[in-house]
């Protein structure tokens, strides 16, 4: 499980986003057990958002698909993936569910918030 604390604030019209995360114990566990390097261990650690690369470094070590999807969820990052590197992370052997998920990545981060925390992948 991931805790967060999510402020947000409206003004003239907009809407900002701040929010706080920790990854829980159970899920630094969880990259540990699969090896993930250090580096992009406390990358991940800070909740800082994942590059392509990342994410095949991630799949490549066998972090589950539903645990990068949920981490990707809460990042506060969206892809717009280029028919090329939907290529590319095919053939680094990324799972389809996943390069589906990235290619889909386009809701608003509140949006996402908010679905992560009806799927229990974050505390509230």
């Amino acid at each position: 499980m991931l805790s967060f604390v999510v402020f947000i604030s409206l003004s003239a019209g907009c809407t900002t986003v701040t929010y706080l995360t920790v990854l829980s114990k159970k899920d630094r566990l969880e990259l540990r057990t699969h090896n993930v390097p250090s580096s992009l261990y406390e990358q991940m650690v800070l909740r800082e958002p994942l590059s392509l690369n990342e994410v095949v470094v991630l799949s490549k070590c066998q972090v589950s698909t539903d645990f990068i999807v949920r981490y990707l969820d809460t990042s506060g990052r969206s892809y717009q993936l280029t028919d090329n590197e939907v290529v590319w992370l095919r053939k680094e052997g990324v799972n389809q569910d996943l390069v589906k998920h990235l290619k889909e990545v386009h809701a608003p981060f509140a949006t996402r918030v908010l679905k992560a925390i009806s799927s229990g992948f974050v505390d509230h």
